[in-house]
């Protein structure tokens, strides 16, 4: 999928717009950077009109509300209007001409409901100079999230938005900047879908607060649904508060907070340390709970300080930090920066669950006696220069989780790359060339552990010839029937193994091919037909907190 979203707020000093573009288009491998030119909207000095094309929606203006925002039905759609919008006292300015814009409360709220879940993240922005200043703030959201909502407060007034071109919402917000007065864009790549860009250009002496909603529909993984809320303010908030509320139609039979995530690591399990300074609540009905965290000052400090030493452990010099930027030359994230999770499961029904809304229905089921499939899973694993320091570590940390959980029925192979691709031998033989794939057994797993051990990162990335090596070997071993050893007495044949490729890799491709559209096509049409293997990505990068 790839999004692209822009918002647009412009005022001037008696009337005031807002403009809020959305682009949707679907791809199966890739998607096509063509961007429409048609212009959708045409400002003057006294109106604003508007020419509706396709996916072009519109909200209305209200007025701004204290408490937690209500999610807007999708239905709800009006005419975008016009009113009055006062500065701030002048008791609360700073005459301070290089006086950075400030945070002063961030909330974030999740309604969870049938695991599905809608969240809302407020945010309060003071501005105490005189003059107007820009500020950014990135936001990143789970990767299947989709926006539902942006609006934005200025002085007295709430504003909501509504679709509109790309192009078009990036000039009426540098036409509004070049003025001095406020306005708000949000962008995103279509590589970094997940990643939302807020820029804020926000008139002198004012405040402004905007709130972007989203939703998403939990996966259940490991026996329990995930709901991940990513805080990277970038900055210490004075009044920073995090409140989650399930509501499910199942007795909640696992509640968890593990501590906050301040880096790559794996899921948490019952086994890792819960998060002392979230308070759980549950309802009187079992059905219910709600989570709160509130972390202070201190706390946000001592959390920045956690994920500042995970940084300065990287070697890697393309380290990218995400979060709140005043836009000054020398700004350090100095905020916390990592993920409030909250882990829960609900009784499951023998025969599942069916829940029936407004005409939709979902089932759910997770059955318990079924076995795990056999499979074959090919490790392709990058060793190149670019991921030296945390990055290897953290490879390393996740192939033993990860060879730990294969199963006795499972067969694995160890690809490495580079500039070179090598297929690791784990196990000795006459013909050296025919033994690249083993069952997991404790003995093998432990030299595949041993292997993994001694990476050392160097070269190049030659990304094509990895994957094509790991295919090579999934369609030779697919179709063999030779492959056959005995489990308890049971017979388990090369036929019934069911392929994948596990690849790991921080970066872009340097060597053989490296045009990435090429590289698709070339893979897609060698990875089709009966030999086909699922092919499943763990990215390294200056995304991943």
């Amino acid at each position: 999928m790839k999004v692209k979203l822009n918002l647009l707020c412009s005022t001037k000093r008696r009337r005031t717009c807002i403009v809020f573009f959305l682009i949707l288009a679907l791809g199966v491998s890739y998607v096509s950077s063509t961007e429409p030119k048609s212009q959708v909207s045409v400002m003057k000095r006294r109106w604003i009109g508007a020419v509706i094309c396709a996916n072009i929606l519109l909200f209305g203006v209200h007025s701004a509300s204290v408490g937690f925002p209500n999610i807007p039905n999708k239905d709800d759609l009006s005419v975008v209007g016009v009113s009055i919008y006062n500065p701030i006292d002048d008791d609360i300015t700073d005459d301070d001409p290089t006086a950075p814009m400030k945070m002063t409360h961030m909330r974030v709220r999740s309604e969870i409901a049938m695991r599905y879940v809608r969240t809302a993240i407020i945010c309060n922005v003071h501005n105490p100079r005189r003059k107007s200043q820009e500020a950014t703030f990135n936001l990143l959201l789970p990767d299947t999230a989709f926006i539902s909502g942006f609006t934005m407060t200025l002085g007295k007034e709430t504003y909501d938005a509504y679709v509109k071109e790309k192009e078009v919402a990036k000039q009426i917000y540098d036409d509004a900047v070049k003025q001095g007065t406020s306005a708000a864009h949000v962008a995103t790549t279509a590589r970094d879908s997940n990643q939302f860009t807020i820029k804020f250009n926000v008139e002198g002496r004012t405040n402004a607060t905007y709130r972007l909603r989203y939703e998403e529909m939990l996966v259940r993984r490991k026996g329990v649904y995930n709901h991940a809320i990513n805080l990277n303010p970038g900055t210490l908030v004075p009044k920073m508060d995090v409140v989650v509320h399930i509501k499910e139609s199942q007795k909640i039979s696992v509640l968890r907070v593990p501590e906050l995530r301040t880096g790559n690591e794996i899921d948490a399990t019952e086994k890792d340390a819960q998060n002392t300074k979230a308070v759980i609540k549950r309802g009187n009905n079992e059905r219910e709970a709600t989570i709160t965290f509130t972390p202070d000052l201190a706390e946000q400090k001592r959390l920045a300080e956690i994920y500042a030493e995970k940084s300065m452990r990287s070697a890697d010099p393309d380290f990218f930090s995400i979060g709140y930027d005043s836009g000054e030359e020398v700004n350090k994230n100095e905020g916390l920066l990592g993920q409030f999770i909250v882990q829960y499961d609900v009784d499951q029904p023998k025969n599942g669950e069916i829940l029936v809304n407004d005409g939709y229905f979902v089932h759910f089921f997770a059955p318990k006696s079924l076995p795990p499939l056999s499979k074959y899973a090919v490790f392709v694993l990058d060793t190149s220069g670019s991921m030296g320091g945390n990055k290897i570590s953290q490879l390393k940390k996740a192939m033993n989780t990860i060879l730990s959980d294969l199963n006795q029925r499972d067969y694995f192979s160890i690809i490495e790359f580079n500039s070179r691709v090598t297929v690791h031998t784990l196990k000795e033989a006459k013909d050296k060339k025919k033994i690249q794939h083993v069952i997991a057994s404790p003995e093998n797993i432990a030299a595949g552990k041993n292997i993994v051990s001694r990476f050392r990162p160097s070269g190049g990335t030659n990304i094509l010839h990895a994957l094509e090596q790991a295919m090579n070997l999934i369609q030779n071993v697919v179709h063999r029937q030779n492959l056959s050893h005995y489990i308890n007495g049971t017979e388990t044949k090369g036929n019934e193994l069911e392929p994948i490729i596990i690849f790991l890799t921080d970066g872009d491709p340097t060597v053989a091919e490296t045009n990435t559209d090429r590289i698709i096509t070339y893979l897609s049409e060698k990875n089709s037909g009966e030999k086909q293997a699922p092919l499943f990505s763990l990215a390294f990068g200056k995304f991943s907190i």
